[in-house]
């Protein structure tokens, strides 16, 4: 689950399961899936090839995001429960691609 600031959703909400690398650009769910099987954002995660992996496209079934008008556009929280309920968070001031990171690491 991520909680984000609304205009995240009117970007990228567009292709909860999208079909190509370009398509899975404008993808919340496959930036968070691919994020997350691959530990990477970068070019490689946004080929058709990565974008129809079956692993992913499962994971993207179950990527949730809720808007929030007091999150900035920059930000995000996520929370990540695992198989045996442990619950991994996050806080992402700002974003990979935002003027004040270009390139940034995630760690839970």
């Amino acid at each position: 689950r991520a909680s984000v600031n609304p205009i995240v959703l009117e970007l990228m909400g567009g292709y909860p399961q999208p079909v190509s690398g370009l398509q899975g650009k404008f993808s919340y769910q496959h930036c968070a899936a691919a994020a997350l099987v691959d530990g990477a954002g970068h070019a490689a995660q946004f080929t058709d090839e990565r974008v129809n992996d079956p692993i992913i496209a499962g994971v993207r079934e179950v990527v949730v995001a809720v808007a929030s008008d007091d999150i900035l556009e920059t930000e995000a929280f996520i929370t990540i429960r695992l198989v045996d309920n442990t619950l991994l968070t996050c806080y992402v001031e700002h974003a990979a691609g935002t003027p004040r990171k270009s390139n940034v690491q995630i760690e839970f």
